[in-house]
Formats: C-alpha cells, sequence, structure tokens
C-alpha cells in the first residue's frame, strides 16, 4: 500500500473525528505544527506532502467550525474596523484571479490560498479562546511542543562539530538533506563557522520562523501563568528558543528575535525591564558568535589536531560555504583562512595579540554583515523595490504571479523567473494585487496594531490581559518590519501562527466588551488571584 492510499485513509479517519468537535483538529493540529517539515523530507522528493497539514486538520477544522458554531458571528468578538478592510481585502484578492496577466489557474489558485486560507484562524483562535481552560492551557502546550524542535535543532548543532555537517544532516533526512540544508551550505565569518540546522522543518527559514512564534506562548506562560512552576518553565522555555534561534545559521535571527524579545519586554513592562532585557539576551547573542570557535578547539585538543587545518586537507570538500554575503558596496565577499596555531608552548604575547586582532577583525565583519541585513537589505529590497513595484504594476499582475509557491504550477519550478521579481512583501502586494490591495491590507494591518495599543491602554489594571496584547502586538509589529526584506508572513508555520495570535489579540478588544465581558472574566485570571511573575 503505497503512502498516498495510507495518506487518504488517514484523512477519512480524521475528518471522521475532528468534524464532530473542531477543537480536537485544532489540538492535534498543534502537535503537528512542530514536526511538518520533517514529514515532508522524510517522503521527499513528493510534493503532496506539503498540504497534509491543510487537507488533514485545517480543512476539518474550518467546516467544523463552521457547522458547530451556527451563530458564530454573534460568539466571535472581533471589531468591525477589523472586518471591513479585512473583507475588502479578501474581494480584492479574488478579482486578481481574473487579471489577464495571469499565467494560469494553477498560480492564481495557489497565490488565493498563500493570501487568504489561513485569515480564518482570527476567527478559530478567537473563539477558542473564550473557553476557560483553553484560555490557559494553549500556552502551555504550545510551549511543551517546542522543546523537541529546540532540543533536536541544538543537537543537530553540536553533531555538525563532532561528525561534520553533512553526515549529520544525512543521519536525520537521509536522501533530503541536500535541499533541507541548501546544498550543504555554510557561512563562515574568519574562525567562526555557522551550519544551517532545519532542525524538525523543511529549511532553515521555516524553523526561524516556528522560533520567532514559539517566543509569543514562552513570554505569556512566565508572565501570567498562575502557578510558578509553569512560569519558571516557560522562562526556561523563552531562553532556550532565542539560544536555538541563535545557532540556526539564520543570520536574519540576530536581528528579528533581538528585536522582538526586547519589544515584548518594553510594550509589557516598560523602558528599564527592557534595557535589562538587553543585557542579557546580547551577551548570549555574542556567546553564540563565539562557541562555534570554542566547540573547534575543544574537540580538535581531544582528538590532538590542529585548531583550524588548512582548506584543502578539509574531510568534506563537497560543502558550498558562504562567506561574508554582506551586501554593502564597501565590503567585498572574500575568504579569509584562519590560521593554525602555534604549539602552546610557543605562544607569545606578540601571539596573543595576532589571535585578539583576528577575533576583532571577525566581529567587525559580523558587525558589517548586521549592518547589511538592518539597512541596506530593507532599502535595496523593501524601498527599492516598492517603488520598482508601483511603476511596473500600479494595478497588479494578478494573484500568486509574485508568489514563490506558486512556482509549482509552471512547467519548470526550478526557474528562478517562476517566484516573481520582488523579495519584498509590500512590493509583492503591489505587483500581484496592485495599489487597492495594498491599501486594504495597510488598513488591515493598522486597524490590528490599532486594536492592540487600545488594548494596552485600556487593561492598565488587568495585568494578564495587558500582556497578552503587548505581546502579540509586538509580533505585529516585528513582522511588519521584517516583511520589508521578505514574504515571512507567507511561509510555514508563521502564517497559521501569526493569524492565530491575532485572533488572540482581537478577541481581547474593548470595542468589542460587550460582546466579551463575562468570558474573559471566566478565561482569564484575575489580578488578585495572579502571584506576580518571577
Amino acid at each position: 500500500m503505497n503512502a498516498e492510499i495510507i495518506t487518504v485513509i488517514i484523512a477519512a479517519a480524521l475528518w471522521a473525528w475532528i468534524l464532530p468537535n473542531w477543537r480536537r483538529g485544532f489540538y492535534v493540529l498543534l502537535v503537528f505544527l512542530p514536526v511538518i517539515g520533517f514529514v515532508s523530507l522524510r517522503l521527499y522528493p513528493a510534493v503532496w506532502p506539503r498540504l497534509l497539514k491543510d487537507v488533514l486538520f485545517v480543512a476539518p477544522c474550518y467546516l467544523g467550525f463552521l457547522v458547530a458554531e451556527g451563530s458564530w458571528h454573534n460568539k466571535i468578538a472581533i471589531p468591525r474596523a477589523v472586518i471591513i478592510p479585512l473583507a475588502l481585502f479578501s474581494f480584492v484578492v479574488l478579482i486578481q484571479t481574473f487579471n489577464p496577466s495571469e499565467p494560469n489557474w494553477r498560480v492564481a489558485a495557489i497565490g488565493v490560498k498563500v493570501w487568504l486560507f489561513y485569515l480564518p484562524f482570527i476567527f478559530l483562535g478567537n473563539a477558542f479562546f473564550s473557553e476557560r481552560t483553553a484560555a490557559r492551557s494553549i500556552w502551555r502546550y504550545m510551549v511543551l511542543l517546542t522543546l523537541l524542535p529546540c532540543i533536536i535543532g541544538l543537537t543537530q548543532w553540536l553533531g555538525c562539530f563532532v561528525f561534520g555537517y553533512a553526515p549529520t544532516m544525512k543521519t536525520f533526512y537521509g536522501a533530503a538533506a541536500y535541499a533541507a540544508t541548501q546544498g550543504f551550505t555554510l557561512f563562515t565569518i574568519g574562525s567562526w563557522r555557522y551550519f544551517r540546522i532545519p532542525s524538525t522543518f523543511t529549511y532553515v527559514t521555516q524553523y526561524l520562523n516556528f522560533l520567532i512564534s514559539m517566543l509569543i506562548p514562552a513570554y505569556i506562560l512566565w508572565r501570567t501563568d498562575p502557578q510558578t512552576g509553569w512560569r519558571r518553565f516557560g522562562m526556561m522555555a523563552w531562553f532556550l528558543i532565542i539560544l536555538a534561534s541563535y545557532l540556526s545559521g539564520a543570520r536574519s535571527a540576530y536581528v528579528i528575535v533581538t528585536s522582538l524579545a526586547i519589544l515584548i519586554i518594553f510594550l509589557d513592562r516598560g523602558l528599564k525591564p527592557a534595557l535589562l532585557m538587553a543585557l542579557t539576551v546580547l551577551p548570549i547573542l555574542f556567546a553564540t558568535l563565539l562557541l562555534p570557535e570554542l566547540a573547534t578547539r575543544i574537540l580538535s585538543r581531544a582528538n590532538n589536531q590542529p585548531v583550524h587545518p588548512p582548506v584543502t586537507q578539509s574531510p568534506q570538500p563537497q560543502l558550498k560555504t558562504q562567506t561574508r554575503r554582506v551586501h554593502t558596496p564597501n565590503l567585498q565577499t572574500r575568504t579569509v583562512i584562519p590560521p593554525v596555531p602555534v604549539p602552546k608552548s610557543e605562544i607569545t604575547l606578540s601571539r596573543r595579540y595576532e589571535l585578539l586582532m583576528e577575533h576583532q577583525r571577525d566581529l567587525g565583519f559580523w558587525l558589517k554583515m548586521m549592518g547589511s541585513l538592518i539597512v541596506d537589505n530593507p532599502v535595496d529590497l523593501g524601498y527599492t523595490g516598492f517603488k520598482e513595484s508601483l511603476v511596473i504594476a500600479p494595478w497588479g499582475k494578478g494573484t500568486g504571479t509574485n508568489t514563490g509557491a506558486a512556482r509549482y504550477a509552471y512547467s519548470d519550478p526550478g526557474n528562478p523567473d517562476t517566484k516573481g521579481p520582488f523579495e519584498s512583501y509590500y512590493a509583492k502586494i503591489v505587483y500581484e494585487l496592485g495599489i487597492p490591495g495594498f491599501l486594504c491590507l495597510i488598513w488591515f494591518y493598522g486597524s490590528i496594531v490599532s486594536v492592540g495599543l487600545s488594548i494596552r491602554r485600556h487593561q492598565a489594571s488587568n495585568p494578564p490581559v495587558r500582556t497578552i496584547a503587548s505581546t502579540i502586538l509586538a509580533l505585529v509589529l516585528v513582522i511588519l518590519v521584517y516583511s520589508l526584506k521578505g514574504w515571512a508572513i507567507d511561509l510555514d508555520p508563521l502564517n497559521l501562527y501569526f493569524w492565530l495570535f491575532v485572533g488572540i489579540l482581537l478577541s481581547l478588544s474593548g470595542s468589542a466588551q460587550s460582546v466579551t465581558q463575562d468570558r474573559h472574566e471566566e478565561a482569564l485570571v484575575s489580578r488578585t488571584q495572579l502571584p506576580s511573575a518571577t
């Protein structure tokens, strides 16, 4: 019996089980998301496993929700200020499928899926959070599920130093290891080496997006859970997620994760705690920069080998190395072969000074790389790309024409031209949906941010609600800025988690207080019942 037939049987059983109670599918989906990529890689090179979560869990959840919540529009606490731009944006997306510039109907269908398919999680998250047990347990549940990807990711990182990059990845992914690591790609800065670590996901960006998403439940658990043990567990998970993201091999993690962590603390607790968090997170960041060098030295001494063997003696010549790929006009890509250290007895004061200068130079290159990510990429990809899209397609080229996943609708999915000309999310909006679609989406996001800020202002006397609102609002703001560079919100699993969290945020809205006041009193722990988080 082949995999397709087995999948059909499992899907039928899951639909029969989920339809009577959509919350069952919701819980199982949360279990499946952390291992979504691992399943796809095990079935590589088949493409259909990418749709497993949608077919097995998301679709029956939607249908079960519509059937079970007959008068759901009277139970969902979402302000009209958000519903109106959401409806208009959805209308523009559907209208653009009839654009004459559409290559074929499959491109349009994939574009619609990417833009709209996960938006209903706003409603599911809103309804799910209305229950007393769900309001507290969902954070515990999600943080527990975060441990497996983090542990596997850290294990892979360590294995790359002990057993080698390619052997470690092949052990986890088999024939799919080459695809999961983008050709066993790593990047180096002097003696610092950084491997692409996919963990339980298809590639490193998915893994990073998962870790970014999980900072939200980890912090909320840390700050709002009524039990001391769970709060301590949330704090431990918070720092574990930060560490795993820094060692994932995704350079943007240094910027995005650090910014998100500090912004969450700032919105929830103010400037001084945010500065303290920065003083805590930044040493972790710089420690992870030195961990590859430290691991290399420890293993080399244990094996009585030179710390840095010459490149010509590399046991893995097939590895592709990206070295300081920094997009700045004054910095060129170059490969620095670190020197082999002399025996300890011959290390003089001048030699120690030279080693210190080498680390200082490596740190300088790293800082320039960060400057490129923070300044150059948003300007080159965001601002410049947005201007070009306004000139090329002011009224849009059609849904899906600049969507990465839509390349599978072409005869040659590997052709770079099938991905569209723009990497910036905002340039993509204009290129596909035109100026009307861009205005509707900005209105939609602006309404979400406005609601979040209103909750923070009106719920100052209710710390649990304020913490949840501040944490999710921080995620929304960081993703909006991150979207200048890429399409993070289009990718699994962030696309689902993001709208789920937005639904929870909107359920706290003061503008819907007449609908939600009673249920929030039951679902959230009051201030008098909640001990202050440590």
